[in-house]
């Protein structure tokens, strides 16, 4: 086999896994990828988002850990099919006002900073 296609296999378990247990606590998954996984439940607390990443670990022996709180998320759809997410194309900001971009255009070097406070168009 190759080992690419085993490494795969193995996330792939891993994520549905995670997903299963997540539902079981009563998140819904909102989005996944090969080594991260986006999920919400309204007035979760932290504490049950350490709970949950303790049962993965249980369950799976992948150790999760938890990048942050999104106050939103936009995960783009595919150009090919307005249906389906592109998995490693998305941006939203933090509860901390971090912002997070993956896969578009303004992760490239030559994008200008992003500024805080009003602009013109406020």
């Amino acid at each position: 086999m190759n080992p690419h296609i085993a490494i795969c296999a193995f996330a792939k378990d891993a994520l549905l896994k995670a997903i299963r247990i997540a539902e079981e606590k009563g998140f819904e998954a909102v989005h996944g990828i090969v080594d991260s996984i986006w999920i919400k439940k309204e007035d979760a607390s932290p504490e049950e988002y350490v709970e949950l990443c303790e049962a993965v670990y249980a369950e799976t022996g992948v150790q999760l850990n938890m990048e942050g709180r999104y106050r939103w998320i936009a995960i783009l759809p595919s150009t090919m099919n307005e249906e389906v997410p592109v998995l490693n194309r998305y941006y939203g900001v933090f509860e901390s006002g971090k912002i997070k971009v993956r896969g578009i255009e303004a992760t490239r070097r030559d994008t200008p900073p992003h500024r805080k406070g009003p602009t013109r168009y406020d």
